[in-house]
């Protein structure tokens, strides 16, 4: 929440200069960690279209995988999540050297965690499921140069997911749970931090 309300108040700071950012035909590609993940470890990639101003487009791509080995528990945990998404943005706050923009977009996901228990002979533990997201928000970016961006986004969304948990000891599989919900959630749910490189 703090993070939203950050982004709120850059609009005075924004607001005090007269001319624009110009996005109109411009192309950038972007790139950004994994909420809560390191910043040197990309894991969105995205791509910026200038189809017609002052609307911008912004198809991306997500790629996780995470691995900590528990050696107290003997277990060792595999985070993954792959996805796809576009969302459009349109600057309705406009300034010398930054833009705030309103956004819109969907999403799917696949996330997957994996349990390896290395202490009872080779059992696992696996869910995987598929995740989907309508979102809607904030956008912030600040140029610093010509070529070179930061932007911060927050934004809301409604989002429906099923998953399965399986374990798996030795040549048996059995299905242990299979859950399926929808939600809906104000505030700051997607958070995300991007640089960008533009043509």
């Amino acid at each position: 929440m703090r993070k939203f309300v950050a982004i709120i108040g850059a609009v005075a700071v924004i607001g005090a200069t007269a001319s624009a950012v110009d996005m109109g035909g411009r192309i950038g590609f972007g790139v950004g960690p994994y909420p809560g993940g390191s910043i040197w470890e990309p894991a969105y990639f995205s791509m910026r279209i200038g189809i017609m101003e002052p609307l911008v487009i912004e198809p991306s791509i997500v790629y996780y995988s995470d691995v900590t080995d528990d050696k107290i528990d003997s277990i060792k945990t595999t985070i993954s999540n792959m996805g796809v998404g576009v969302r459009g943005l349109f600057p309705f706050l406009k300034g010398e050297t930054a833009n705030l923009y309103g956004t819109f977009g969907f999403g799917f996901d696949m996330p997957k965690t994996i349990g390896d228990y290395y202490s009872t002979g080779g059992a696992n533990m696996t869910t995987s499921g598929i995740a989907y997201s309508v979102f809607f928000g904030l956008a912030l970016e600040r140029f610093i140069n010509e070529n070179f961006s930061v932007c911060i986004s927050s934004e809301s969304s409604y989002s429906g997911s099923s998953s399965k948990t399986e374990v798996k000891s030795g040549t048996t599989t059995t299905t242990t749970d299979e859950t399926t919900a929808t939600e809906l959630l104000f505030g700051n749910t997607r958070f995300r931090l991007m640089f960008f490189w533009y043509l």
